[in-house]
This record gives structure tokens, C-alpha cells and sequence, in this order.
């Protein structure tokens, strides 16, 4: 009898277990999404930030789903940092963009266009908290005295990752020069790896195509999407924080339509990578900061950039090295990023997921 007993308060525990962990059931209707995910290797603000991103871009025609797993590379937060996961949801029918920390479980609120990405792992770059750009002389005028952009095929082929594609070559170079005659000279160069844009990647290309146009006709912003279509949003912003201080609005534009004529391949780049060198000595440069000043981050000007980077990688090296570390600065681009599409699909995915998670903490509300 105690052994039939036994038995059934085993039973009956077994049987309470499994209800409780049962999961639930997610009836949420299936949305048909295109799926691309990627790999990310990013050299960093000349060392500064690097890392290296696993992605996975999830779109649609009203809504978009960004999740990164960035584990930092560089000297220092290589050591320190742990790895981020972090996604961003953005949804045209709601007006509403939300970024998450999962590993924290909070999240933010913003309007379209509001809340910093996660993208590349320079969100911390796009920040204003902790530093004030300098103000720029009004009397301080930027001509551009030459503004070339190219983009022509190699002739090279290769597979990346089971696509088939050929190699293209994007040059974009800006110098200019103040009243003073200092000058300055940017140097963006993108090499892009096509391939054919048929089944699975003709949806896709034509779903982020579509959302793409929304978004921005949501923002009205003016870059050409033919700007989108070969250099990151993240970058042309960087870009334009740093080169059109002191230009009228004139010679902006210039720089803008230079895309309006680009004529870009056929195809969908499975592979891309970008650098960008650049040196700017005009009057739109402030000076390099103190050294007192170094210790945070100053995104403001070239000159204030890579001090400040400088002396964040160099003075965590002990002394034998920081003359090396130095050195390496000195020679390596502004930016660097490498970008490999691993897989692209048409998938049916759960509305439940376009949204944040229930036991997510709201940390802010814009």
C-alpha cells in the first residue's frame, strides 16, 4: 500500500511538473518576412569600439526587426565589455520605435527616427550626453574644390558564403579648403560584392526596398537612396557630423547629388567593406582638445575625434607599448567595417515577436 502510494504522489508530482512547464502557446498571426542575416567585423573609431556583430534583419513592408549580438574586439573593452545582445524594433503603423537591452530586459520608447541604434556598436557615438560640440565661427566659410564619386565593376568573382558574385568598387573623394586656404580631404572607398537578385532575394530586396521608402518618407529625409543602397545610414552620419561644419547649404547639396547620377550595379551586395580616411585642417576643425578633456569621448570634430580615442586606447597599455599602440593609430583608417550576408530567406514569423516582451522594464519614454 505505501509502495502504490508511493507511486501515485510520484505520478502526481511528474504530472504537476509538466503542466507547469509547459510553454505557452504563441497564436499570434504569421507575417511573411524577409530574413537576412550577416556577419559583422568592425575595425572601430581607429581601434576604438571595435567589434564583431552577429545580425539578424527581419523586414516587412511597415515594420522592421534589428537584433545584434556584438562581443567588443579591441584592447579595451575586448577585456571588459561583456557581449551586448540588443534588438530594435521599428514600426511605421504605430509611429513608434523601441530599442531593447535583452540581456538587461529594459527597453526605450521613441518616435520614428528617436531612439540610437545598436548598428555597428557606435550607438555611444551618437550620443550628446557627456561632451558639447563646438560652436563653428560664423565668419568660418568651407568651399569644396572637388567632389568625385565612382562606382565601376573589378571584373573579380567569387563565392561568399554559396552566393555568386562579382566585385564593385565605390571611390568617393571630397576635398575643400576654407578662406584661409587650409584644407581638408575625406576618402570613402566600398568594395561591394553583387550577386544576381532572383528568387528568395528579389522578395527581399523588394521588402526592404518598400520599408526603406516608407521609413524615410516618414523622416523626410533628403540623402538619395542610392547613398543608402552603398553606404550606411550610421556612416553618412558620422560623415556629415564631421565634414559640413561650415558649409552653406549650397555646398551641402553638392555633396548630396553627387548620388542622384550614381548608377548602381544590378544585384544584392553580399559582401561589403568600407574605409574611410580622412584629415581636415579648416577653420570647421575646433582645436585638438586639452588633456584633461581626452577622457571622454568627443565626437565633434576630426582632430577632437582621435585624441580623444588615442588617449582612451594608448593609456591603457603599459608604457613598452603605447609607443607601438601609437603607431598603429597612426596608420590605421578612421573606419573600417566588413560586412558578410551568411543567409537570406522568406520566412513566416509571429507578430508576438514585432513587439517588446511583456517583462521588459520601460526605462524611458521620448
Amino acid at each position: 500500500m505505501k509502495y502504490t502510494f508511493a507511486v501515485a504522489v510520484t505520478l502526481s508530482s511528474t504530472l504537476l511538473v509538466s503542466c507547469a512547464s509547459t510553454p505557452e502557446v504563441d497564436n499570434t498571426p504569421l507575417i511573411r518576412t524577409a530574413v537576412v542575416k550577416s556577419t559583422i567585423q568592425n575595425g572601430g573609431i581607429k581601434g576604438f569600439l571595435a567589434n564583431q556583430t552577429d545580425r539578424s534583419v527581419s523586414v516587412m513592408d511597415q515594420i522592421s526587426r534589428i537584433d545584434n549580438q556584438i562581443k567588443f574586439t579591441g584592447s579595451i573593452l575586448g577585456r571588459v565589455a561583456k557581449k551586448q545582445s540588443q534588438s530594435d524594433i521599428v514600426r511605421l503603423d504605430r509611429g513608434v520605435e523601441w530599442s531593447m537591452d535583452n540581456r538587461r530586459k529594459t527597453y526605450r520608447e521613441c518616435p520614428l527616427g528617436g531612439c540610437e541604434t545598436a548598428s555597428y556598436g557606435f550607438e555611444s557615438l551618437q550620443r550628446d550626453d557627456g561632451f558639447e560640440n563646438e560652436e563653428i565661427d560664423e565668419s568660418c566659410k568651407i568651399t569644396v574644390t572637388d567632389n568625385a564619386l565612382k562606382m565601376a565593376p573589378t571584373g573579380a568573382a567569387r563565392n561568399v558564403n554559396g552566393y555568386q558574385a562579382t566585385e564593385h568598387l565605390l571611390q568617393w573623394t571630397i576635398r575643400g579648403n576654407d578662406d584661409q586656404g587650409k584644407t581638408f580631404h575625406s576618402e570613402i572607398s566600398v568594395t561591394n560584392w553583387m550577386t544576381p537578385i532572383t528568387g528568395d532575394i528579389a522578395e527581399a530586396v523588394n521588402m526592404h526596398a518598400s520599408f526603406d521608402r516608407n521609413y524615410r518618407s516618414k523622416l523626410a529625409e533628403r540623402y538619395p537612396d542610392n547613398a543608402y543602397r552603398v553606404i550606411p545610414p550610421e556612416v553618412f552620419e558620422i560623415f556629415f557630423r564631421q565634414f559640413t561644419a561650415g558649409m552653406s547649404e549650397a555646398e551641402v547639396q553638392k555633396l548630396l547629388n553627387k548620388f542622384t547620377g550614381l548608377k548602381v550595379p544590378e544585384g544584392y551586395s553580399v559582401s561589403n567593406k568600407l574605409t574611410w580616411e580622412a584629415r581636415n585642417e579648416t577653420c570647421a576643425e575646433p582645436p585638438e582638445p586639452k588633456d584633461e578633456e581626452k577622457d571622454t569621448l568627443d565626437t565633434g570634430s576630426i582632430k577632437g575625434l582621435l585624441a580623444s580615442v588615442g588617449k582612451q586606447v594608448i593609456k591603457q597599455e603599459i608604457d613598452k607599448k603605447k609607443a607601438e599602440k601609437a603607431r598603429e593609430i597612426a596608420l590605421s583608417p578612421i573606419l573600417s567595417i566588413l560586412t558578410d550576408v551568411t543567409s537570406i530567406e522568406i520566412l513566416d514569423i509571429r507578430e508576438s515577436q514585432l513587439t517588446v516582451p511583456t517583462k521588459y522594464k520601460l526605462l524611458n519614454r521620448s
